[in-house]
């Protein structure tokens, strides 16, 4: 038997060569840990002096607990050069190897089988797909439920979604009608289509519509009533875009809190509305087409130029002021003309009328608008800027005398003007 100093020689050295192997390895040592020892063979052998103890065979090996205590003695153990494992170290002939790392002395354990991938249905794959197509939570269950049926029966995702988007309905193999949930609430949106057939939208464009409309109603506070189906089945069927939307939803959105109530009057004046509550509804209204509403656009902005200026002397008429305005480009361009157009008409239309009154002749004033208006707008040369250059002229000799009276009672440019019934 091995004294206690032998044994607390041993458990020094051990930890020693623990210490070494934790900074070779990179690991540091399991605390309280005592690997298995073989012991080292007698320094002196029977019969010699000092020898001490029986001999322990050549194989035997000590195993040592926790606390560095010998627990148990094999006499008949692996031969020199094996390993032996207790833990992560054990001690052979070549010395101490870390169990299961990069030494070949040391037997590895075999690695952890690897967790296996989490399987992915088909239903999670159509899930995940019309998501990607931003498809509205409120159809997303019935159109997974007709993309998988359509798939059991042998097609690929692709194509079953081709025929979600453009079919009204699906029939399986099995003889079983499905209705494409995606047709119902967008696609049919262009039965009433009445546009260039090349521009007809795309069920894509449609859904996206759709949602952009009622986004619209959002953002702006609008009535509801523009965001119902019916309203928006009118948007498509007049070849309303939703970029063209947008930009009346917010000229609503200004002109309502403008609240001109010139331009009021002129809508008004024109039959667009009948009240001024109803000067959002003249932007959005869905029964009108974005070309038939730039045009009532620009007329109202073309009117509301004849009507700001009816203190001096101008006449609107609804129906002149939209010939008028039809001979404009686009809105911008109507509304800038008729202020010039009419500044000029009202400066020159009060001292004609006074011109008129001095040879007291009645004045048909809106025969003579009418006759400005094709000047200054149509561009055509107007009898009634000469007849004008002319009573000017006859006037200014009557005052200098070149002129005798006889001159006054007849002709041309006596005071019998046809002036008032041009």
């Amino acid at each position: 038997m091995a004294t206690k100093a032998e044994l607390k020689k041993l458990q020094d050295a051990l930890k020693k060569t623990q210490a070494q192997l934790a900074q070779v390895t990179g690991t540091a040592p399991i605390p309280g840990f005592k690997p298995a020892v073989k012991m080292p063979k007698p320094a002196k052998q029977p019969g010699q002096t000092g020898f001490v103890g029986p001999v322990a065979p050549a194989e035997t090996q000590f195993i040592f607990d926790l606390q560095g205590n010998p627990v148990e003695v094999y006499s008949t153990g692996p031969k020199a050069g094996t390993s032996v494992e207790t833990g992560s170290v054990v001690f052979q002939g070549s010395g101490p190897t870390r169990t299961g790392g990069s030494n070949t002395g040391a037997s590895k354990p075999p690695a952890p089988p690897a967790p296996p991938a989490p399987s992915t249905t088909d239903r999670q794959l159509i899930a995940s797909r019309l998501k990607e197509l931003n498809f509205p939570s409120s159809i997303i269950d019935s159109s997974i439920n007709f993309v998988e049926a359509a798939m059991d029966d042998g097609l690929e995702l692709p194509n079953a979604i081709n025929i979600l988007y453009n079919n009204k309905e699906y029939t399986t193999k099995n003889g079983i009608k499905l209705a494409s949930p995606f047709y119902a609430e967008f696609t049919s949106l262009k039965e009433n289509y009445k546009g260039d057939p090349r521009f007809t939208p795309t069920p894509k464009e449609l859904m996206e519509f759709s949602l952009g409309v009622k986004s619209l109603v959002s953002r702006y506070g609008r009535s509801s009533k523009f965001a119902e189906r019916a309203a928006i089945e009118q948007y498509v069927a007049n070849g309303v875009r939703i970029t063209d939307l947008d930009q009346r939803f917010a000229t609503a959105a200004l002109k309502t809190l403008e609240a001109d109530p010139v331009e009021v009057r002129t809508l008004q004046a024109l039959g667009y509305i009948s009240k001024a509550e109803d000067i959002a509804d003249f932007y959005l209204d869905p029964k009108i087409g974005q070309e038939q509403f730039e045009i009532n656009a620009k007329t109202a902005a073309f009117g509301k130029q004849a009507l700001k200026r009816a203190e001096y002397g101008i006449t609107f008429d609804a129906a002149r002021i939209k010939q008028l305005a039809a001979t404009t480009g686009n809105e911008a361009e109507a509304e800038q003309m008729a202020a010039q157009g009419y500044e000029t008409i009202s400066k020159t239309l009060q001292p004609l009328t006074k011109l008129e009154q001095i040879y007291g002749v009645g004045i048909n004033q809106a025969q003579i608008q009418a006759q400005l208006e094709e000047e200054q707008f149509k561009g055509t040369a107007s009898e009634l800027r000469k007849r004008r250059k002319e009573q000017e002229e006859l006037a200014f000799q009557r005052r200098s005398g070149t002129i005798g009276a006889s001159r006054g009672s007849g002709g041309s440019l006596g005071t019998r003007s046809t002036l008032g019934t041009i």
